[in-house]
């Protein structure tokens, strides 16, 4: 698990691809010897991967087809900064919000208005994932943890702000219109949409629908989540 508190940018050394696999190498963050083992998951763009070798100036990791498909990595190229994290420890102070490092599609970059200091992103988003995004709501772009500023389902785009510790501390500050980013929905509220869906899908079809206290049990949300 991440908690969508980017650790810091590094960059790519080298993208091979074999068969249909490919093997991803970025110089190694300045972090401690003993902070990294075989074995170990760290999000790269928000990208869950496993190290399987490291020395004192590269990590390595193996991407797999389902990777290059659902997310941005496999469009990397040498010189290309990525957001990395470590895994979080069980007891840590949580400042963003819970990831998995499963990214659930890449979105593009719409626009770029600066205001200030901060500036304001928009990304366009495959219109049937919006029901996932609401305003105040969760998401992670690139791995790091955001909150939906606006947006517009019938044109299928959101709005982020971004402030500049954010922009300094994350590739997000170096996007442009037209750049590519992974997306992870908040799996709470994808639960609460999903599983709302399915079940007036039920009801639509003539078939018993659960109560919604029940579903409510059932997905084990705190009084405050309720719907």
């Amino acid at each position: 698990m991440f908690t969508g508190l980017v650790e810091g940018r590094t960059d790519v050394l080298a993208l091979e691809t074999h068969d249909s696999m490919a093997r991803l190498t970025l110089k190694r963050p300045d972090i401690a010897i003993s902070d990294a083992d075989i074995g170990m998951s760290y999000a790269v763009d928000g990208t869950c991967l496993t190290l399987v070798k490291y020395d004192a100036d590269q990590m390595k990791f193996d991407l797999i087809t389902s990777t290059l498909d659902k997310t941005r990595l496999g469009t990397l190229s040498v010189g290309d900064v990525v957001n990395w994290e470590q895994s979080a420890k069980i007891g840590d102070r949580n400042g963003g919000h819970d990831l998995s490092g499963h990214v659930d599609c890449t979105a593009k970059v719409a626009a770029v208005d600066p205001a200030g200091e901060s500036r304001q992103i928009t990304f366009d988003l495959p219109p049937a994932l919006m029901r996932y995004v609401f305003a105040q709501g969760f998401i992670a772009v690139n791995g790091a943890s955001l909150t939906v500023a606006s947006l517009d389902k019938s044109a299928a785009t959101f709005s982020v702000w971004i402030i500049p510790e954010t922009a300094t501390a994350t590739n997000i500050g170096l996007l442009a219109p037209g750049d590519t980013v992974n997306i992870e929905f908040d799996r709470k509220t994808q639960v609460v949409v999903d599983s709302i869906a399915h079940a007036v899908t039920q009801y639509l079809s003539g078939a018993s629908p659960r109560d919604m206290s029940q579903l409510i049990q059932d997905l084990n949300l705190d009084p405050a989540e309720k719907v």
